[in-house]
């Protein structure tokens, strides 16, 4: 009894309600909010019902419930996220299996994303050399573990939540080892087009440099929404450009090389 009282406390309704306003989940979860939510997969804002702490939950969606290569993603994607306990990486915290089968993974609830911030106000040179710095931080671990993240936009950047001057990488859906090809058929055309290095595109083997592409890209996005054509603005434009060379032998070889030049550039000046 005291366990359907608590229930329906939470629920925020009577355990003999024919419609719960609030969800529960893994009986220890309340859902809060959608954080956002694509073809196979949703992230949700839930609450620990007795600690009270706040986490994003990532699922598979109902359609690709018994989909047997969402479900091996979405577990390899915990299994990628679970390795690392860094301050620019989004932290996973563990793989949980709901009550209808379907894998979740627990995450550290991050900010808005840098894509959110965008569409709402000007970006600074600062904001965008931060960015630059905390994702190149976060792609050194990556890389030295031997992972590609395949993914890298401005919506799987997000700002951390207790310093709105720090970011974070997210979203090791797409992550795979350095070298590998496609890991299935279906996902050839998963990802961000407009931030794919070209042999990614052609569904070649990845090495660490097709994400310093992404982060060109990105940096090219980010120039595109701020304004400025000082000394700070010139030397983004040019790492930017030297990261997104086709030939990925043109581009710097790895993430450490290339933040130390970029830290030494903003230094000169």
């Amino acid at each position: 009894m005291r366990n359907l009282i608590r229930d329906a406390l939470d629920r925020g309704s009577t355990h003999n309600s024919a419609q719960s306003k609030t969800d529960i989940i893994a009986n220890s979860f309340t859902v809060e909010d959608i954080l956002a939510y694509g073809r196979e997969t949703e992230i949700l804002a839930v609450r620990h019902r007795d600690l009270g702490s706040q986490f994003a939950l990532k699922l598979l969606r109902q359609n690709a419930r018994y989909d047997p290569i969402s479900r091996e993603l979405l577990i390899q994607e915990a299994s990628v996220g679970l390795r690392f306990a860094h301050p620019c990486i989004l932290r996973t915290h563990m793989l949980l299996r709901l009550e209808d089968g379907r894998p979740a993974i627990l995450m550290e609830r991050g900010g808005p994303s840098l894509y959110a911030i965008a569409t709402q106000q000007a970006l600074t040179a600062q904001l965008i050399f931060q960015v630059a710095e905390d994702v190149l931080l976060a792609l050194e671990q990556l890389h030295s573990a031997g992972f590609a993240h395949g993914d890298l936009s401005p919506a799987n950047i997000l700002r951390t939540t207790d310093d709105p001057a720090s970011w974070k990488l997210s979203d090791f859906g797409l992550c795979r080892h350095v070298g590998s090809g496609v890991p299935h058929e279906d996902t050839k055309s998963a990802g961000t087009p407009d931030f794919q290095a070209p042999e990614q595109a052609c569904s070649k083997p990845l090495d660490c440099r097709a994400d310093l592409y992404s982060l060109g890209r990105v940096l090219q996005w980010m120039l595109q929404r701020q304004q400025g054509d000082g000394y700070e603005d010139k030397v983004i434009r040019g790492l930017a450009s030297s990261l997104t060379e086709v030939d990925p032998e043109s581009r710097p070889k790895d993430a450490s090389q290339c933040r130390a030049t970029l830290l030494h550039l903003r230094t000169r000046k």
